[in-house]
């Protein structure tokens, strides 16, 4: 069999519901470039999610499931799936985010014609019932673009193959969260850098009524942010952010809601 030249992977546990889960699928299926594999790794969902996905295998060949017997984390879910992986490019997709028909095409374009460029990103518009904003993100990011947050959306971001041969998720903490913000900024520390398309590639959903970021997962992007800052010698300078989820731990939850809506990039 020959060998796609993109490979798209998918970390799944318990999809709210079948219909968010399926335009999600939709969108990678119906990219306008199509030499691709989709390699959704369901990590142990009790809910029908692997059902629903067990239906879409059988109706598309190019989506590769596979199963934890277990809930592992996101972070080795993807792990596993670039394990599986056979593309000379890597993209994510999220299960609730969906991506615009010209995504492949337009990112893999881009790093063919970049080659200083490890992985590229893109802008996203915001939806929850609808769109109602968008988030436009820095076109070369550098090292201090860290600071705030994750100049990247995760589920945005096509990378080189070979950015894996060296580095590869980590859960972090007690929430096994913050595997982007950790994995983007060691690519930088290793001098492998990324850039954003300044087009709206992807849809992001952000339901703020629903968006509850729990106390321990705000000591561990802390974490995160520490360990980051010290490797890209962002410290002392950066301390203030270090802190920064804590102060957003001691907010009201309306009075967040309203930054977030404001911001978008809380």
């Amino acid at each position: 069999m020959a060998e796609p030249l993109l490979s798209v992977i998918m970390g799944v546990y318990n999809c709210p519901t079948e219909e968010m889960l399926m335009r999600a699928v939709r969108s990678v299926l119906e990219q306008t470039f199509s030499d691709f594999e989709f390699i959704i790794c369901d990590d142990g969902s009790n809910n029908g999610t692997y059902e629903w996905l067990k239906k879409a295998a059988e109706e598309d060949s190019r989506i590769v499931l596979i199963r934890n017997k277990r809930n592992m984390s996101l972070a080795y879910s993807l792990n596993k799936c670039i394990e599986t992986a056979r593309g000379r490019y890597i993209a994510r997709q999220d299960a609730d985010d969906y991506s615009m028909p010209r995504r492949f095409e337009t990112q893999i374009n881009y790093l063919d014609s970049h080659s200083q460029y490890a992985f590229v990103g893109s802008d996203c518009c915001l939806f929850d019932s609808s769109v109602y904003g968008s988030r436009k993100m820095p076109h070369h990011p550098k090292k201090i673009d860290f600071l705030f947050n994750s100049p990247f959306i995760h589920g945005s971001v096509m990378f080189r193959r070979e950015v894996f041969d060296r580095e590869l998720y980590r859960p972090c903490g007690y929430s096994r969260k913050y595997e982007d913000y950790d994995l983007f900024m060691r690519l930088y520390r290793d001098k492998q850098f990324g850039a954003n398309i300044n087009e709206q590639l992807y849809a992001f959903y952000a339901d703020m009524s629903e968006r509850h970021v729990p106390k321990i997962m705000r000591i561990d992007e802390a974490a995160v942010r520490y360990n980051g800052f010290k490797e890209l010698g962002l410290l002392p300078m950066g301390f203030i952010y270090v802190i920064k989820p804590f102060v957003l731990a001691l907010l009201p939850h309306a009075c967040l809601i309203s930054l977030k809506r404001q911001f978008n990039r809380i």
